[in-house]
């Protein structure tokens, strides 16, 4: 049976997809804001008398959630509420001193993985599957991915850490011979350039690719396409604040999601359509007994597609766009220039703004190059900036040290100016870079 959405105003320039009065939507959302004001102190004080009765006014009423009260309020006050009971922690792609913990309990787990069943079945993952996980420190991750896939009737499922030997792990790869991938599209980009862009010498190449953690550029999908006739990509979206949450369909239009299980705000909108519309994704989670959250800035620029599908879902569809700050993502790790920059003048804070590349590195040594541009001459010297990025963001000392990742600092005549209107700080010159 069809089901009918579409997004309401809530507040100005805020609207919510929901599937209209008294719907799944709205029930879920009293329910959590009962919830909520008995276990959370934080939501508890925000909450006003009236929100179980009329739960979309409510959520238009409510500030957004940002990164700094998730990390110094809500992780502390989750914790505090667990006790000792037993929980698990998923940590942020951090890109700070101080990464993004979530915590969560086997009920949260399962919920997810449900998510990620179903995604995992849009990818065509079944019976006699040969999964492979090709990540950079996240075996933690790879093994709640192998959970989903033997639900799914999976024959072997593995771990690849990728190296800077990037054709020991291509070899790697043709051992396994895997009917399916999961892997982030910066890191796939990496090995298909090893690969020749090209079939590689695989015997069987991958039925499917299951893109994980960043934006997949379309050149990247298209390319792969190409030569790996009939592989069918499946880009899954998610956070780590929220998890997995929206599957590309078979049509290769969009991610579908419940909109119950995770409640969608479009912040900054513009105008509102019948087919949909665009703007900064603030998710609210419903289904999250442990740590929920509530209008979380996603920092995505979304459009939100309300159309009938073609691959018959009738589920709503998220298309992601683009980043909202200045960034480049590498393995799934997500460093915006802010924090880049922050690194550097809490070290020296008299030094100028400093404009930023991001390109590949030919040769397998290293997969990425990040270059700091300073005018000639500067007052600090080169190793000094290279170890204050590394010394002040963890992340990208622990790429660095694994040679995925190489710092230069190059002096020149005249620096790209930073800092002008419209001027980009952060310029990404890889091959495959999320469009």
């Amino acid at each position: 049976m069809a089901q009918h959405h579409l997004l309401r105003p809530i507040a100005p320039g805020r609207a919510v997809l929901t599937d209209g009065e008294g719907g799944k939507v709205a029930e879920a959302l009293a329910a959590l804001f009962a919830r909520l004001r008995r276990v959370s102190p934080h939501h508890a004080g925000l909450l006003s008398t009236e929100a179980e009765q009329d739960p979309m006014r409510e959520l238009g009423r409510l500030p957004p959630t940002d990164k700094r009260t998730y990390r110094e309020v809500l992780a502390v006050e989750c914790l505090a509420a667990l006790g000792h009971a037993g929980f698990i922690s998923d940590h942020s792609s951090g890109t700070t001193a101080q990464p993004i913990t979530r915590f969560s309990q086997p009920v949260d787990e399962l919920a997810e993985q449900e998510v990620t069943e179903a995604a995992f079945a849009a990818a065509g993952v079944g019976p006699g599957a040969r999964v492979l996980c090709v990540d950079v420190d996240m075996a933690e991750l790879a093994e709640f991915y192998a959970r989903a896939a033997r639900a799914r009737g999976a024959a072997q499922i593995a771990f690849l850490h990728l190296s800077a030997d990037l054709a020991r792990t291509v070899r790697c790869l043709r051992r396994f011979a895997p009917t399916h991938l999961v892997v982030t599209p910066s890191l796939l980009g990496r090995l298909w350039q090893e690969l020749g862009e090209g079939a590689g010498g695989l015997a069987a190449p991958p039925r499917g690719v299951i893109s994980v953690g960043e934006i997949l550029p379309d050149s990247l999908r298209r390319g792969v396409q190409a030569a790996w006739r009939g592989c069918r990509f499946t880009s899954f979206y998610g956070t780590t604040e929220v998890g997995g949450m929206a599957w590309e369909c078979a049509a290769g239009d969009g991610h579908h999601f419940d909109p119950a299980a995770f409640v969608a705000v479009l912040d900054g909108m513009g105008s509102l359509e019948r087919e949909g519309g665009e703007g900064e994704l603030l998710l609210t989670t419903p289904r999250h007994r442990t740590q929920a959250v509530v209008n979380y800035r996603s920092g995505d620029l979304v459009r939100l597609d309300l159309q009938p599908c073609r691959c018959g879902d009738p589920r709503p569809r998220l298309h992601t766009i683009r980043r909202l700050h200045e960034a480049f993502v590498f393995a799934g790790y997500k460093f915006a220039y802010d924090t880049l920059a922050g690194a550097l003048t809490e070290r020296f804070p008299d030094l100028p703004p400093v404009a930023m590349t991001v390109q590949d590195v030919d040769g397998g040594l290293g997969a990425v190059l990040l270059r700091l541009h300073l005018p000639r001459p500067s007052p600090v010297e080169a190793e000094d900036l290279v170890s204050a990025l590394r010394g002040g963001i963890p992340d990208l000392d622990g790429l660095a040290r694994r040679g995925l990742l190489r710092i230069e600092v190059g002096r020149e005549e005249q620096a790209p100016p930073v800092g002008a209107r419209k001027t980009r700080r952060l310029v990404d010159c890889r091959r495959y870079r999320p469009d």
